[in-house]
This record gives structure tokens, sequence and C-alpha cells, in this order.
């Protein structure tokens, strides 16, 4: 019979130990399983699975929980795979462009190119943006599950309506491409577009490009995208 573990007596303790049994695991761990894993109640273990899910170090699906960092090795053959296009994006628009990565809790930044000319975008890799009211976010969303609860307001033009939200996604879906008009941040827009998995037709990622609006609503941008995605794809493969 295998030893049940002494869990840490701190929440941060507490915390730690839950993603190195996340991460000794090569699949989902259902809460009940895992909270025997690490020998916790199961109520502790699903308040701090869920503190770790909103601070983008876990991830949940209908499954269960996996650790975000149980696929580093993924996600870094899948920036290999995509850096081409990014920076052909970047080379091509002078504006901030952005490598995102599916969370129940926004779009996880895996990758940016920007310089001082680019138009100021508040995002560095490793910050998680809100889903509703970015580019990226609302690719990943129109491929994903939509949250039920309030959406934040971050600018006059923000989405906060989840009514109005499902009909964006629905033309998402239709034309390939996600916008952000000044939803995020004032006087910045964006447009993104899906990452598909080759085999298994699943959206793995989403790239975006952040320009002034008027470089956005040229329509200029989106076209790049797509063109550059159109030239990686066949290098996508299956990432996790």
């Amino acid at each position: 019979m295998v030893p049940v573990p002494v869990a840490p007596s701190t929440l941060v303790g507490r915390a730690f130990h839950l993603l190195r049994v996340l991460s000794a695991q090569d699949r989902t761990l259902a809460l009940s399983d895992l909270a025997r894993q690490a020998g916790l109640p199961k109520s502790t273990t699903h308040r701090l699975v869920t503190m770790l899910t909103e601070n983008g170090a876990v991830l949940r699906s209908a499954d269960g929980y996996r650790t975000a960092w149980r696929s580093a090795d993924a996600s870094a053959e899948l920036r290999e795979n995509l850096f081409p296009s990014l920076l052909f994006l970047y080379k091509s628009t002078n504006g901030a462009v952005h490598l995102a990565l599916p969370t129940e809790s926004g779009a996880l930044v895996v990758e940016k190119l920007a310089d001082r000319d680019t138009v100021p975008v508040p995002s560095r890799t490793g910050a998680l943006l809100p889903a509703h009211s970015t580019a990226l976010g609302k690719v990943l969303l129109a491929h994903g599950a939509v949250p039920a609860g309030p959406l934040p307001r971050y600018t006059r033009n923000t989405l906060t309506s989840t009514q109005a939200l499902h009909a964006e996604l629905e033309q998402v879906r239709h034309h390939g491409l996600a916008y952000d008009r000044e939803e995020y941040v004032p006087g910045v827009s964006c447009v993104a577009a899906p990452v598909f998995d080759q085999d298994s037709g699943q959206v793995v990622a989403a790239i975006s490009v952040s320009a002034t609006p008027g470089e956005i609503a040229s329509g200029r941008v989106g076209h790049l995208i797509l063109r550059a995605l159109m030239r990686t794809r066949r290098s996508v493969g299956s990432c996790g």
C-alpha cells in the first residue's frame, strides 16, 4: 500500500505541495484523486487548486486539473514552430505581437515581441490577460467555454453584456479573427487569430498584433496574421 504523503501545514507550503503532486502526473487528476494523492481534505484541495488556477499555475478541464508547467516542453515546441510567424508580423506591422495559451482564467502570454517604437501595451510574458476584453481572449473563448460570471469593465468600450459577448464570439468563429477595439487599454486596438492543432483540430493558442485603432481598422494587420498562420500551419502538429 502506497503511504499517503504528509502535507505541509502552511498555506503556501500546501499550494506548492499540490503543484508537486500534479507535476509528477502524466494525466489530468480529478479533484478527489488530487486530494487523496496530496493527503489533504477535499475542501482544502478545492480552495487551493482554485487559487492556483486563477493565477495560471494550474489548468482546469472537464476531466480535472493539471499543472500549466506539465506542458512546458510542448509549449516550447509551439513557440519554436510559430516564432517565424511572430517575427514576420513584428517586422511587417510595427505592432506588439503576442502568442497566448488558453487557461480557465484568461489568455496566458507565453511570447511577446515589441520595442520602444511599438504601441505601448501593458503586457509581458507570463501575464494573464482577461478573456472578454482582449482579442487573444476572445479567440480562445470562441473555441472554448464562455465565463458565466460578471464581465469587468476596463474602458468605455469593454463588452460587459454576456449576450453581446456571445454575439461577437459567433462573428469570431465565422470570420476567423477577433478584435479588441480599445476594450482593454484606451488608444490600443488588437486583432487575433486562433492556432489549430493539426491532429486534433482543437485551438491550442492564439496570435495577436496590437497597434493603433486606425491600423487595426484598416484590415491589413488581420490579413497579415492569417497569411502568417497559413505559412506555418503545416508545422503546428500535436502539442500535448
